[in-house]
């Protein structure tokens, strides 16, 4: 190579290192806030679309964020001092209004942060941050209407409801668990892998005769049972020490997946049922509808007649509107066996005798398809 060629190479290199450093030099500084966002206040959802629905389409506004206007703002006032935060000299808070409407969207539809980002004019990088706090505010204070009953009377109440609203009595509880579909953990291998082949958190809850959550458990993993959560749960922990203070004598209620305790019913499940049994399987079924009607309604927007309604003249059931919503939690099966104790079947037979003979239902017998 000559002496001409390197020469002129390296001329050529030096004015293109040149230029680079010029345009380096000269670069145009970066926004501090996009001019798009920056109109937040103007354009942004919260401002123009949930404001005038607030006002002129109640449903509509509350299809978006699962609540009304008055409840809206009632729960805002009472996080409000949890998640604000001060204004600066270089730039202005995001108001507490517009962080509470973008997590009950977030929780109401799942939209992405990027999808949200565009819908309130807000960085994702600023919801991925106060997302987290909004969250862990909204828990704190609502967390006194997620209890376990603390005394005598709150007990009796759910009993009563229990046995004049589902006419089973001495029943203080419906349990039962669900699946929520999520994003498989980074690392977590096949721990949330379930049988439904989903990646799944498990929500395991007991439920009153209204449909209120009594007790909740949250984040066990989708490849457990019912069975599993329920036997490692503080619920039963305290059910065996009865540190609960439930009534004497009385029981919650599940399905199949559970074990058979003499303060925990199940129903039958072995084929030929007699008829004490089938009338068992009937009342149990029906009063456990409870938990099934809380956890749809759950993941729904609450129309009229959302719950399951009953015709007591005929006992015939109108299914709830709720179930048209549901599609995203799966039921949970029986994974492995529930062995039971002399006891806990002596209990459930003696209910099953009461239902047949001191307190039948004037329809219940056609209902199961048994003549007498």
């Amino acid at each position: 190579m000559s002496e001409a060629v390197v020469r002129a190479g390296v001329v050529v290199i030096s004015h293109l290192l040149r230029q680079e450093l010029e345009k380096k030099k000269y670069k145009k500084k970066r926004l501090w806030i996009r001019s798009w966002i920056s109109r937040r206040d103007k354009y942004g959802a919260s401002s123009t679309l949930l404001e005038k629905l607030k006002y002129e389409d109640s449903t509509a506004y509350r299809n978006i964020l699962r609540m009304n206007g008055a409840q809206f703002d009632t729960l805002l006032e009472m996080i409000d001092d949890l998640i604000k935060k001060e204004d600066t000299q270089m730039r202005m808070a995001i108001p507490s209004k517009i962080k509470l409407e973008i997590t009950l969207r977030y929780l109401a539809s799942g939209d992405s942060v990027k999808s949200l980002r565009y819908l309130f004019r807000v960085p994702e990088c600023t919801i991925s941050v106060f997302l987290p706090d909004v969250l862990t505010a909204i828990s704190q204070v609502l967390e006194p209407f997620i209890k376990v009953p603390a005394t005598a009377d709150e007990w009796e109440k759910i009993k009563d409801t229990f046995f004049h609203r589902w006419n089973f009595p001495m029943c203080c509880g419906a349990i039962d668990g669900k699946h929520v579909i999520i994003k498989r953990p980074p690392g977590s291998g096949s721990s949330f892998y379930n049988y439904k082949k989903t990646y799944s958190i498990i929500l395991f809850a007991m439920v009153d005769g209204d449909y209120c959550f009594t007790y909740i458990d949250i984040g066990a993993d989708g490849r457990a049972s019912d069975s599993g959560i329920f036997r490692d749960s503080t619920l039963n922990i305290a059910l065996e020490n009865n540190t609960l203070g439930m009534p004497e004598k009385c029981v919650i209620i599940g399905d199949d997946a559970f074990p058979l305790k003499t303060n925990l019913l199940k129903p039958y499940s072995k084929t030929g049922l007699n008829n004490y049994e089938m009338i068992f399987n009937y009342r149990l079924s029906r009063a456990r509808r409870v938990v099934k009607n809380a956890f749809g309604i759950l993941v729904c927007y609450i129309p009229p007649q959302a719950v399951d309604q009953e015709d007591f003249n005929n006992g015939n059931i109108i299914p709830g509107e709720w179930r048209e919503y549901v599609n995203n939690l799966e039921t949970v099966n029986r994974m492995g066996s529930n062995n039971y104790k002399r006891a806990a079947e002596d209990v459930r037979s003696s209910l099953a005798k009461y239902f047949i003979e001191e307190n039948p239902l004037p329809w219940q017998w056609e209902k199961v398809g048994i003549t007498i």
